[in-house]
């Protein structure tokens, strides 16, 4: 069966002042080494400051020398977070000026596949364009930074106005298959109904490909590492979480695609 294989890097946090991550640069020699169809990079692409224009750019030369197509959304380190309205445009400006796009709709055989911006939710511009993006007759996966719910309320969950406007889109889309979040650096899978929506919707989160995480939310894997999915053109799926100890973990999505089993990959070690 043909598949679209997509990896998802997260929170790389590359910063100008030091070298690349020994966690990322694996895999980044991964990918090299069999070059996937797309690469989503689903924020936190910096190392901490989102006006550091030095990390920005040492960010887009890493990222610009991967042999594959690449898309990226915003993390809190690119564009700042939700207690810093005054502050968005400017940051958000600064994030076009290198990326091109703060959001993507990518259509590939049987899917499509949507990146919102988690700080430009309540926008209606951004709204209204991810519920058109959303609403489409192929199996649909979507990127978004943060998860909406399932993190503690430690501060830097996503704030209850812009947790609305996305469980609501969520909810609208007839065909979402899963959600694709970082942020709180761990492999993870949230067991729980998508509110409101498909109770058959995966909520996996990827981890930072970088640090470790402070704790195993939802019982995971903070160790560094990438996720990848095998996306069939009949609009099923399957993915799996790759980790820095040279396993996978929580293989999950449908059944295994004949001739690809995500079991049988190859992994990679830091």
């Amino acid at each position: 069966m043909a598949v679209t294989r997509v990896v998802q890097l997260s929170d790389t946090h590359i910063s100008a002042m030091e070298a690349v991550p020994a966690s990322l640069q694996v895999l980044i020699d991964w990918i090299v080494a069999g070059p996937p169809d797309l690469v989503v990079v689903s924020g936190d692409i910096v190392r901490e400051d989102p006006d550091d224009a030095d990390d920005r750019e040492r960010a887009r030369q890493v990222l610009a020398g991967l042999p594959c197509p690449v898309a990226v959304i915003p993390g809190n380190h690119d564009i700042g977070f939700y207690d810093e309205p005054e502050l968005f445009t400017r940051r958000r400006d600064a994030f076009l000026t290198t990326w091109g796009a703060d959001r993507f709709e990518i259509r590939v055989p049987g899917w499509q596949l949507v990146g919102l911006d988690a700080y430009a939710l309540g926008d209606p511009e951004h709204d209204v364009w991810a519920a058109g993006a959303l609403d489409d007759r192929n199996s649909v996966g979507v990127f978004v930074h943060q998860p909406a719910d399932g993190d503690p309320d430690d501060g830097w969950q996503m704030f209850p106005a812009p947790r609305q406007h996305l469980t609501g889109l969520l909810a609208a889309s007839a065909t979402l298959r899963f959600v694709a979040t970082g942020h709180r650096h761990c492999a993870a899978v949230d067991e729980r109904p998508l509110p409101g929506g498909d109770p058959e919707v995966a909520r996996i989160w990827a981890p930072s490909t970088t640090f470790v995480g402070q704790e195993p939310y939802l019982g995971g894997d903070p160790s560094p590492g990438a996720v990848e999915y095998l996306l069939a053109h009949d609009g099923t799926f399957t993915w799996r979480f790759v980790t820095s100890a040279s396993r996978t973990v929580d293989v999950g999505g449908d059944a295994p695609l004949p001739g690809r089993s995500p079991e049988a990959a190859d992994s990679f070690r830091s």
